[in-house]
């Protein structure tokens, strides 16, 4: 039988953790101010998402950034959509704590499987633009990058609406910490990288399931 381990405090976790990760922490290389590309995003996840325009910049800001950054040598139209993506990301963050918003989010799976329609915009131009960036893609990394995103989505509206009341025993309290890494966004932009980079062998490298094998 295993012994029962001494919980670490948060305090004492971080005192441990910390000078590693910023030890590790990557540099972001300095970047040149793009505003075309800037404006291209802006517009596109405007007429994509139907929100007001005064909200937009606080999402586009970052996503522009990261498409730029963290995939440079992607083709330019594959970067935007990103930049659109990553808008979409952080606006859901954003909203969901909206209970009318989250109510109307809750369809995304019908509108995405074809079995229902919808009139909010909003579902609509993210399934645009997850089908947009998917067409760059061989079908498996174009299907995890949805699958992702749909995890994200249904993270965030859980989240929102068990906020407080998720009970767990004092073993497990990391657990609401977990679900979120667990149902994250990190694999679609995982799968976002340029994948004949990857060569024959890519697979193993991104999907956690196959990578303890390689």
């Amino acid at each position: 039988m295993t012994k029962a381990q001494t919980a670490v405090s948060p305090d004492e976790f971080f005192k441990i953790i910390t000078p590693f990760l910023n030890e590790i922490n990557p540099n972001i290389p300095p970047y040149a101010p793009d505003e075309a590309f800037y404006k291209e995003v802006f517009d596109k996840f405007a007429a994509a998402s139907g929100l007001p325009e005064d909200t937009i910049p606080h999402f586009v800001d970052t996503g522009e950034v990261l498409a730029r950054c963290f995939y440079p040598s992607l083709p330019r139209d594959l970067q935007i959509s990103i930049g659109v993506l990553t808008a979409y990301v952080f606006s859901i963050d954003d909203q969901c704590a909206d209970p009318e918003f989250r109510e109307q989010l809750k369809s995304y799976r019908s509108v995405f499987l074809g079995q229902s329609t919808t009139d909010l915009q909003y579902i609509k131009g993210l399934y645009n633009t997850l089908h947009d960036i998917a067409s760059h893609y061989e079908w498996y990394a174009g299907d995890m990058i949805i699958k992702s995103t749909m995890d994200f989505v249904s993270i965030n509206i859980v989240e929102a609406e068990q906020t407080g009341d998720f009970m767990v025993s004092p073993s497990t309290k990391l657990f609401p910490d977990f679900l979120r890494q667990k149902s994250g966004i990190g694999e679609a932009y995982a799968f976002l990288f340029p994948w004949e980079r990857l060569g024959s062998g890519g697979l193993f490298y991104v999907d956690p399931r196959y990578s303890g094998y390689y």
